[in-house]
């Protein structure tokens, strides 16, 4: 059995992970390359009902594009003051991606000799850390939790432009603060893995 080889492609939206990869992709096809690309964002199915209450009784009319402040300040408050039902939410979510993602990429990862992901589970641990509002410490133990599940990359690559660029380059981001959050959270994060 030859090698795999696994490149996670990671970073903010509107950074160019998809644009870069999928050429990426494309170039070793070419080449005659075993090569699979894999979109591993996490697409909630188990957290669906939560995400429905939680629009209903935290944010009634509020969404994160009308108001991203405030529906972040909502979220802090709500996950400081509720912490059970933010942890609950954290394993719903956790076992969702699992269950999800973990067929798609074992898939990929017996087919392919080279498997490009872009959105995988750093990715996943930023998004789900900054919506239930974990710090880094408890961010980590996460991640060497769903480390343990899942393979692991042979190449990482972090792929970063100004928030201003980003922002321009897609229009489902809810604001600059929104990219900026998550940009400290990935170097915060780095820093300690």
């Amino acid at each position: 059995m030859r090698a795999k080889r696994m490149i996670y492609v990671m970073g903010t939206d509107g950074a160019g992970k998809t644009t870069l990869t999928t050429k990426y992709v494309n170039e070793l096809h070419k080449r005659g390359l075993n090569v699979s690309y894999l979109y591993a964002r996490y697409f909630p199915f188990l957290s669906i009902p939560v995400k429905f209450l939680s629009k209903l009784i935290i944010y009634k009319k509020e969404t994160e594009f009308s108001d991203f402040e405030g529906y972040s300040k909502k979220k802090s408050k709500f996950s400081e003051k509720h912490k059970i039902v933010s942890k609950i939410y954290i394993l719903i979510c956790l076992i969702d991606y699992i269950l999800i993602s973990f067929p798609r990429v074992y898939y990929k990862y017996i087919i392919s000799d080279i498997i490009i992901v872009d959105r995988y589970l750093v990715d996943f641990i930023v998004t789900l850390s900054i919506a239930a509002k974990l710090n880094v410490s408890h961010s980590k133990i996460l991640y060497q939790f769903i480390q343990k599940i899942f393979p692991i990359p042979t190449d990482v690559f972090f792929l970063e432009v100004s928030s201003k660029i980003a922002f321009s380059r897609k229009n489902d981001i809810p604001s600059l603060k929104y990219l900026e959050e998550r940009k400290e959270f990935y170097y915060k994060f780095q820093e300690i893995c």
